[in-house]
């Protein structure tokens, strides 16, 4: 009864998906300082409440989460009848958060031709599982054109997927953590304002790459982004001198509060 009530809901377009809470929402009801202080644990758990008021089953009740989005909030009207393969493809996509994609290497990695694979993905972004951004590109040299980075709406789904909850100091893709937070909670925050924002990443094949591109009635904001503070993060020469009239700025654990709260 409850998946052809899920089913008509769907066909009626009248179905609902809730995201978890957005830093800004949480700081706002904790406090900044509060939810300063668990910033790590956020990076790790991610924000869903059942998850983060109970950090010893957390594992557990994320790998619950992904079994509810995988084999009962894509139901039989998605068309998803390889569930094991889905879930081999999203296991891929943790280890690549926020790298270029390619749907026939991955096709190719998990069983599926890319055209299933490019369905699948754009299902779990309407489902707020995953966010996928285009590449920004305006024909200059080496900029990759038809590409996509994605990532993960939560951090404890894309850790889980990995089986990976070791604290910062015991990992070494901190920086793949940071970057799909700050990118997924910066998403969270214009969707919570209606902002109207095309949202991009932009890498060449020489390997130059800007995490995280806005732009906003024509005006072009890029970012890089890393977790260490000190780490002086350098803009490509050859996206400044492709885009000088974008404006650019690093992303760390010291300047982030701006940038995710930002009107």
């Amino acid at each position: 009864m409850d998946e052809i009530l899920k089913e008509v809901l769907q066909l009626q377009e009248l179905e609902v998906y809730i995201m978890p809470p957005s830093f800004y929402e949480l700081a706002q009801h904790n406090g900044l300082p509060v939810e300063e202080s668990l910033l790590e644990k956020r990076l790790i758990y991610g924000n869903y409440p059942s998850v983060v008021s109970d950090l010893e089953f957390a594992e557990p009740k994320l790998r619950e989460l992904v079994e509810q989005v995988v084999f009962t909030n894509l139901g039989v009207t998605d068309r998803i009848n390889k569930g094991d393969k889905l879930m081999r493809m999203l296991q891929i996509l943790a280890f690549e958060v926020g790298d270029a994609i390619s749907y026939n290497d991955i096709g190719e990695r998990c069983g599926l031709d890319n055209e299933t694979v490019e369905r699948y993905i754009d299902l779990l972004e309407k489902s707020f599982v995953l966010i996928k951004l285009p590449s920004f590109f305006n024909n200059h040299r080496y900029e990759l054109k038809k590409s996509h980075a994605i990532y993960f709406v939560d951090n404890g789904i894309r850790n889980v997927l990995i089986n990976n909850f070791n604290p910062m100091l015991l990992r070494n893709d901190w920086d793949q953590i940071w970057k799909n937070w700050i990118i997924s909670e910066k998403i969270k925050w214009n969707r919570l304002n209606n902002k109207q924002v095309e949202t991009y990443f932009w890498k060449t094949h020489t390997k130059q790459i800007m995490d995280y591109i806005e732009v906003i009635d024509g005006k072009v904001s890029a970012y890089k982004t890393s977790w260490e503070k000190r780490k002086k993060l350098k803009i490509p020469a050859s996206f400044t001198a492709a885009y000088p009239f974008a404006t650019t700025h690093g992303l760390n654990r010291s300047t982030y509060w701006g940038f995710l709260t930002k009107k």
